[in-house]
Formats: C-alpha cells, structure tokens, sequence
C-alpha cells in the first residue's frame, strides 16, 4: 500500500530532526569520551610520577648509606671510592633510576674567603686572584666576591659577574651556604683547582700519587715533592663533608629529577636540601 505523501513528509521530518539530533550529541559523546580518556592518562601520570619520585628516594637512601659507612671506616675521602661511581636501579615494567654524587669540596666554596669576624682570608684570597688572572676573569667580579654579603647563596648573585666569568669559573668555585668547610680536598680537585695554592710547585705529581694511593693528611704531599706554607696547608683536606646528588628517574615514560644536598660529619649524615622536579 503506497505510502500517502503527507505522511512520507512526516517520516522525512522525523528523520531530518533525528540526524540533527545526532549531530549535536555524537560531538557531545566524543568530547566526553576524550575528556575521560584525557582524566585517566593525567591521572595514570599522576601515578607514573609517583612511583618515579619513590624510586628516585629509593636510590638516595642507598647512596646516604655508601656515604655513612664510608665515614664510619675512614677519614680520607677519593673518587675511587663507592659512593663517587655512579649508582643505578630497575624495577618492573620499565621502572628505572640512576643517580650521581659530586663531592663539592673539590670546589673552593667563597662562602669561606672571610672568617667567622669577617675578615678575608689572606691565604684564600691569594688562591683566588692567582686563580682570577690565569683565568682571565673579570676584576669586578672579584671584588663582588671579597665585598658581599656571607653567605653568598649562587654564584650569579655575585655583583660584577658576567657569562664569561661564569663559564670559567665554575670548574673551580661554588657558592654553597650549607657547606660547612672551607677546605679543598686534595684527594679529589682536579690540578687546574689545586694549582692556585701554589703555582710554583708541581702538582702533577700530586694528582699521579693519588691514583695510586689517596693521601691520608695533607703533609703527606711532601712525599709528591710539594711543601706548603702553614697558611697554605690550612686550606687543604684529605676528606669531604658535603656531597651534592643528582637522580634522575622514569616510570612508564614519566620522568623526574631529584637534587639533594647531604652534609656528613663522620657516621652522621644530615639532608640539607632537597628537590623533586617532575
């Protein structure tokens, strides 16, 4: 029975009304959908992070053990030992974490060029204007050092310090209020940082001598042939206290950074500082 055409117009209607309808609501279906999509990937993120920051603190405190008992069994302080080589850890489905310590007393730390009265170290300073003419840094800067406030909190604070300066200077300078000790460990600087006490003494034999034995006191450098002033000799070491740790780690394609700062003092260890970046 043919259809009369006033009712095939109703069925059209209904039909342009239905495919309108769909129109608005498979976008309206589709945004929803995506925006669970989207709340569960931030959520599983969440969670990715989480497990990331876990797994970073994980492997910090098992560098702050290689630290503790390093202190606990010696006073001298190399970059052979444990705690120095780099450290790692996995875990399931692609879990993983690796961390690096760096002994900061291999660095001269200006928050000791001037003493507890606030006068200026001589011998110090002397280490670091030899330090600022070989290295061809600015005069300005230097006297930024000398003149400003303690503790000095980074080094870019500095007045006068420049990128150039900043480039150069940070192989042998740090600015670190936390660090107790003003001495460089002689165990560990490298012979461009050592040079400055003294130029006119042969520090390479120093750093070959430590290779194969690390000095247990600093009047052993005497057997490297280097003697020292006593004023000089007081600003050198054999063992560190502050120790900066950097790890970074992933977790299902999510990743972070954790930074610390670890102050020893024999089998104490102190966490002065810490940093999740995730």
């Amino acid at each position: 029975m043919p259809i009369p055409p006033e009712r095939r117009g109703e069925r059209g209607m209904v039909l342009l009304v239905t495919l309108a309808v769909l129109a608005l609501l498979i976008p309206l279906v589709y945004a929803g959908v995506e925006a669970q999509r989207f709340h569960a990937r931030q959520v599983q993120r969440e969670l990715d992070l989480i497990a990331a920051r876990r797994n970073a603190e994980s492997l910090l405190a098992r560098i702050v053990r290689l630290l503790i008992e390093d202190g606990a069994q010696t006073r001298s302080d190399h970059l052979g030992e444990p705690w120095a080589m780099p450290v790692a850890m996995s875990g399931p489905d692609g879990e993983e974490a690796a961390g690096v310590t760096n002994d900061l007393e291999r660095f001269w730390n200006l928050n000791g060029v001037r003493l507890a009265d606030g006068q200026i170290d001589d011998a110090l300073r002397g280490v670091l204007v030899r330090l600022w003419q070989r290295e061809g840094l600015a005069a300005d800067a230097l006297e930024g050092v000398l003149k400003a406030p303690l503790p000095l909190r980074a080094l870019e604070r500095i007045p006068g310090w420049d990128p150039t300066t900043d480039r150069k200077a940070r192989a042998h300078l740090l600015a670190e209020a936390e660090c107790p000790s003003r001495r460089l460990n002689i165990n560990t600087a490298a012979l461009a940082t050592l040079e400055p006490v003294n130029p006119e003494r042969d520090w390479t034999a120093v750093v070959r001598m430590r290779e194969r034995e690390p000095f247990g006191q600093v009047a052993d450098l005497s057997k490297a042939g280097v003697t020292l002033a006593p004023q000089e000799s007081q600003l050198l070491g054999v063992n560190s206290a502050c120790f900066a740790v950097t790890i970074r780690s992933r977790a299902h394609g999510a990743t972070g950074a954790l930074t610390a700062l670890l102050v020893r003092d024999g089998g104490r260890m102190t966490i002065r500082k810490v940093r999740w970046n995730g």
